[in-house]
């Protein structure tokens, strides 16, 4: 019988082709690297800030409810997404793209977490502003922080929002720093669309949030109008004047004039209304 043997081919790659090799590989480690740490800091959020802030009392359970509650979920799926990537290694020839298109509707599960953000942000400044210990409540837990010693709350709370727009980043080096005839290539701008079609999607109700949260911060007192699900559709500057009294016979006899119109704001939403006036005297925030 015939006998096979392989064969084995030798080149030299010039220097700008060998860089391009080695940042491919670099994008593809970093990746990796970079979902690890993330996967590290959902696990923080759960393990250690979400009991500490509880034992402190420093929220309510409605709040730890809001903060923490589909971090379980997020954390499960990005757990799943860094082993795919990491099955498919880091050498040049690695196939990454169809991971990405893969899980790219899945990543929806932190759609609710990103998109209130502005709304954790709110709440935080609100304890901030009625807990005059609140600077010392947190740098104690964040001296205790048995994940990362010094490292802050929000360090971690911006984190899911953060790593939408870096998938975009790295997929969008890969296109660039992959030949045409590279395999990953084909699906590489349909894996980057589809992430920002999922990030555009996000924005929406991202938008609809940073509005309200815009809203509540004018208010002169406290006052939590956010629900998952309330929108803006449209606002508009009005005047706000008390009617004036008739004739009052049971005690001067004199006829009140109506008062002095107050500028105030018209808000509606998809499930309510909003009318605000502006105190002039304490301050321009509306009460």
């Amino acid at each position: 019988g015939q006998t096979s043997y392989p064969v084995f081919f030798h080149t030299t790659l010039a220097d700008a082709a060998l860089r391009k090799v080695n940042y491919r590989q670099n994008i593809l480690k970093e990746i990796i690297s970079t979902e690890t740490t993330y996967v590290n800091d959902l696990r923080a959020l759960i393990d250690y800030w979400k009991p500490a802030l509880r034992r402190s009392n420093y929220f309510t359970d409605h709040d730890i409810s809001f903060f923490f509650g589909d971090l379980p979920d997020i954390l499960k799926l990005h757990v799943h997404f860094k082993q795919s990537l990491e099955d498919r290694g880091t050498d040049f020839d690695s196939i990454v793209s169809d991971v990405f298109i893969k899980f790219s509707s899945l990543f929806n599960v932190s759609k609710r977490f990103i998109s209130t953000y502005a709304i954790f942000s709110y709440i935080l400044n609100e304890k901030a502003q009625a807990n005059k210990n609140s600077t010392t409540i947190l740098q104690n837990l964040s001296k205790s922080n048995t994940f990362e010693e010094g490292r802050d709350l929000t360090s971690y709370l911006i984190t899911p929002v953060q790593r939408m727009p870096r998938y975009i980043l790295f997929l969008r080096e890969l296109v660039k720093y992959s030949p045409q005839e590279h395999p990953d290539f084909p699906l590489l701008e349909k894996a980057m669309n589809s992430i920002v079609s999922v990030t555009r999607g996000i924005d929406l109700f991202t938008n609809s949030s940073r509005r309200i949260a815009q809203i509540m911060s004018n208010f002169s007192k406290p006052l939590f109008i956010f629900k998952e699900g309330r929108s803006l559709i449209d606002f508009s500057t009005v005047y706000v004047s008390q009617s004036p009294t008739p004739f009052d016979q049971y005690s001067t006899g004199t006829y009140q004039s109506a008062s002095a119109p107050k500028e105030g704001f018209f808000y509606l939403f998809n499930d309510s209304v909003l009318m605000t006036t502006i105190d002039q005297i304490s301050s321009p925030k509306a009460k």
